[in-house]
């Protein structure tokens, strides 16, 4: 047998295990060896072995060392391995989706109501009624899901109501109806602000989207006080459509912060990027003072925990939050908030991830030895880390002055880059640029300040140009010098 094909960590059902926290490996454990969900020893005895390696992964794990334990003394048959992997898996998403049921109290709330209505068993409808009513009064979050499942719970009580014979007592007609109306409005608002609104810079198409106008007009005319969800994605389409009106920008980050107790993470998570987003669009226009903007933006999902707990944390908003945290000179919050949150990254990058923002601090701090001293003995598991840090070691020797150890180490950063297959050939031509330009500050400071100003244009109109700012303030500090020289 090819043993790379032998490999039973390339199998599709150990890439998805080796997704799962300990906790919901724990968790999945149980639920495989439930017989409610599974009777078949062979399958509890396969994630057996696969959860044994996950937590150690040292030796070599093949797929006939497995089958010989599943079945001793039996000649190896890849299909009946396979089939075992597949029915894993198909249990693994049945367990994802028991995850989901879990999680959600109205959903729950309303699978009962509905087979008690379904099968007709008339000595649970007043209680499963109360039950379904209490769960919904629990319910403090709010999203277009929650009114959702408000209206099928709703209207699960009516049926149940009509098939009780209440028929003259006073309906929930207009609670069905309500709910109904603000789960269609927030879902139309987000398909047209996230689909229509945001991508038609760069996407020429025309959608057909009905209703969008009336929804609009009946807003304009609304109280939204009582509506928080409704209210957030309405002043997203203002902001989208009126750009310019910095106050609609305002407005909208307070009721965000507002509200945000009534939102489930994940939701209030991507309201902060709609925040984040709209700041980006704001910088690219030149107006750099939205920079602080993102960086309180992200500050505040922090505190409210909302980025960790709808899992968007990752190693790359783990470096854009310090680098941004750097540029405001929050130096001191920087540090903690490395060293505090490097938990939550991914093994695979965390070191890599905390010791780079580490590099990234000491270099905004000038203190460049210590940038230096920290990158020397680091050991890159992550092609992006390792350019990245190759990247801030030029700016870094140039600060200290170090000429020949830059010229030196801009010739060994060519052949890297070259070498480089994970990079396409304009990401290499990018980091060409910054080289070539970073050679020409070297030279700098004997000419011209008409050539420095050419250099500064050349810069300027040089499209995807790896460290730009950084280039154009270093030949801005030329060009002072030049002015006072000759004054």
């Amino acid at each position: 047998m090819d043993r790379s094909k032998d490999n039973m960590r390339e199998t599709k059902i150990y890439k998805a295990l080796s997704y799962l926290s300990v906790y919901e490996l724990n968790r999945f454990m149980k639920f495989v060896h439930s017989p409610y969900f599974n009777s078949n020893e062979p399958i509890s005895k396969l994630f057996s072995f696969i959860h044994a390696d996950l937590r150690k992964n040292k030796r070599i794990f093949n797929k006939s060392d497995i089958f010989e334990k599943l079945f001793p003394g039996t000649v190896y048959d890849d299909i009946k391995l396979r089939k075992l992997n597949s029915q894993l898996l198909d249990l693994l998403e049945r367990f994802f989706a028991q995850e989901v049921y879990e999680n959600n109290p109205l959903r729950q709330a309303n699978y009962l109501l509905e087979y008690i209505n379904n099968q007709r068993i008339k000595e649970l409808y007043n209680s499963a009624t109360k039950s379904a009513t209490r769960t919904s009064k629990k319910q403090q979050v709010k999203s277009s899901l929650n009114y959702y499942y408000d209206y099928l719970l709703e209207k699960n009580l009516h049926t149940l109501r009509e098939e009780d014979l209440k028929r003259f007592e006073e309906t929930n007609i207009e609670k069905i109806s309500s709910n109904l109306d603000k789960f269609f409005i927030i879902e139309k608002l987000k398909f047209y602000t996230s689909k229509v609104l945001a991508q038609k810079s760069f996407i020429q198409k025309k959608y057909t989207f009905h209703f969008i106008e009336e929804i609009k007009e009946h807003l304009q005319q609304a109280n939204l006080d009582d509506d928080p969800v409704i209210k957030i994605n309405y002043y997203i389409l203002r902001m989208l459509e009126n750009n310019e009106d910095e106050s609609l920008f305002k407005e909208y980050k307070e009721i965000l912060f507002q509200n945000v107790s009534l939102l489930n993470s994940a939701e209030g998570f991507d309201y902060v990027v709609e925040a984040i987003n709209y700041s980006i669009r704001k910088i690219n226009k030149g107006n750099l003072a939205y920079e602080k903007e993102i960086f309180d933006l992200f500050k505040f999902s922090l505190d409210t925990n909302l980025i960790i707990e709808s899992n968007n944390f990752n190693h790359w908003d783990y470096r854009n939050i310090c680098i941004i945290g750097l540029k405001q000179g929050e130096f001191d919050w920087v540090k903690r908030f490395n060293e505090t949150y490097k938990k939550y990254l991914d093994v695979e990058y965390r070191d890599n991830a905390f010791t780079y923002n580490l590099g990234l601090y000491y270099f905004y701090k000038k203190q460049y030895d210590q940038v230096i001293e920290i990158f020397q003995n680091i050991e890159y598991k992550d092609p992006s880390y390792a350019i990245n840090t190759r990247t801030l070691l030029i700016a870094t020797y140039y600060e200290l002055d170090e000429t020949e150890t830059l010229i030196s180490f801009l010739d060994s950063f060519t052949t890297y880059i070259s070498r480089q297959k994970h990079l396409s050939e304009s990401k290499k031509n990018n980091y060409r640029q910054l080289i070539k330009f970073t050679r020409r500050l070297i030279h700098a400071e004997t000419v011209s300040t008409d050539k420095l100003d050419k250099l500064k244009k050349q810069i300027q109109e040089t499209k995807g140009v790896v460290s730009k700012p950084w280039l154009l303030e270093k030949v801005e500090d030329l060009i002072r010098q030049k002015s006072k020289t000759y004054v």
